[in-house]
């Protein structure tokens, strides 16, 4: 099974040691996402509060606006009493039959916006009072044809009775119109400068990973340029694979991530074209078969492999030597050329057979010469011997003294001879030691 191939892009050539880059941003990530989950979360409370105060000007607004209604009310009922009671027009009573509902909704709102108003529900049950109190005075001023001056003043007195509790009661809101705006406003600026910040967060959490991530790819472009300017600048062979497993995580085969320019002599192509080709394409599987199953032994148990091998390139028989580590789910290869160191070796070996066989030549011809040496002087010295028995009585002293220097010379040869004969000996015997 070849598996389909594919270039691999430059940045995953740069990730190759991502793990500390990774392990950063994702640092980085983690602070940016609590961040920003604690602005949103203080954007809520700001928010919140701004809804809350809001609210609170609303509400103080309806309550104002309730007690208006009130005393309105009060005013279109007085009026329209007193219209009738000139004219005797029944069309003047229309807003003082109405005035009974009217007041008893607006009064029955007002009670459930001022529940948590302990003074403004007392006012409000002292309005109650007050209203009816006025509505009998203005029930007797319309059944009694005889108008009362004093009738009218009691209705007077009970209607700035009734201003006044509104008064207090406006005041009192108005109090707290002005507390409640003043908290609006400040959550207000409050929630605009949460907004504004969170903005500027956003935007810093946005670019500052992009500076650092562009920072760091541009400082891992940097080191993978010097590590491929190393590579490429080394004689050997240098190329890192990625494993392709199968369904079962069995590996099927390598994939080349990495070369360096040194192997375009070795694979005879292009460098480019055979990144991201696999091991089998490469290499044919019936070439490469042994090597393969060494390769994956690297990747599974974690244990180098160092082997030699040689093959023919451009016609020439090279060697090599190549060393196989375990790469994450890969391997690096390093292949070294060691056709000379080869070579080198084999001419060593070829002189030292060479030296052997000339040394053992000249042992034998030092023993051949130092035998045929030595027949020569023994003779001479048997025959000084016999001349010297023979004519000693003859021969005066000058004569006896050239046969002596004679015989002096002979032996100091054949000792010569003999320690010659003695040394090529010894050089034959250390020899087949050595050997």
């Amino acid at each position: 099974m070849v598996a389909q191939k594919r270039k691999v892009p430059l940045l995953g050539r740069l990730m190759l040691g991502e793990g500390n880059l990774f392990k950063r941003i994702l640092l980085i990530f983690v602070f940016a996402f609590i961040l920003v989950l604690v602005i949103i979360n203080l954007s809520l409370l700001s928010m919140t509060k701004l809804h809350v105060n809001t609210g609170e000007v609303i509400h103080t607004q309806q309550v104002i606006s309730g007690f208006d209604e009130l005393l309105s009310i009060m005013k279109d009922a007085e009026t329209g009493q007193r219209g009738y009671i000139l004219t005797r027009d029944s069309a003047f009573l229309g807003a003082y039959s109405t005035a009974g509902p009217e007041l008893y909704q607006t009064n029955q709102r007002l009670r459930k916006l001022v529940a948590d108003n302990v003074n403004q529900v007392k006012r409000l049950a002292l309005l109650d009072s007050l209203i009816l109190k006025r509505r009998v005075l203005l029930d007797l001023n319309l059944k009694d044809e005889q108008l009362s001056i004093e009738s009218f003043r009691q209705g007077n007195a009970v209607m700035n009775q009734i201003r006044d509790v509104v008064k207090d009661a406006k005041e009192e809101e108005l109090d707290l119109m002005r507390q409640r705006k003043a908290n609006l406003e400040r959550s207000t600026k409050q929630t605009r400068t949460t907004i504004t910040i969170f903005s500027l967060m956003a935007l810093a959490l946005v670019i500052v990973p992009l500076i650092f991530t562009l920072f760091e790819l541009r400082k891992r472009l940097i080191l993978q340029q010097l590590l491929d300017s190393v590579l490429n600048s080394s004689l050997n062979v240098i190329q890192s694979f990625e494993s392709i497993r199968d369904v079962n995580n069995n590996i099927i085969d390598f994939r080349l991530i990495q070369a360096n320019e040194t192997s375009q002599k070795l694979l005879q192509k292009n460098v480019n074209t055979v990144i991201g080709m696999t091991l089998l394409e490469i290499f044919p599987e019936q070439q490469f078969d042994n090597f393969f199953e060494q390769f994956k032994q690297v990747v599974e148990k974690g244990i180098s492999h160092d082997t030699e091998f040689e093959s023919t390139l451009d016609g020439t028989i090279r060697w090599y030597h190549a060393t196989a580590v375990k790469l994450r789910d890969g391997f690096t290869l390093t292949i070294q050329d060691i056709t000379d160191s080869k070579k080198s070796a084999i001419d060593l070996k070829n002189n030292v057979v060479a030296l052997q066989r000339s040394n053992a030549e000249l042992e034998q011809f030092a023993y051949v010469a130092s035998h045929d040496l030595q027949e020569p002087l023994r003779k001479i010295l048997t025959f000084i011997d016999l001349l010297k028995l023979k004519s000693d009585i003859e021969l005066n002293t000058e004569a006896g003294n050239y046969l002596q220097r004679i015989s002096n010379a002979a032996l100091r040869r054949r000792g010569l001879i003999s320690d010659l004969l003695s040394y090529s000996r010894t050089g034959s015997t250390q020899s087949e030691i050595a050997t």
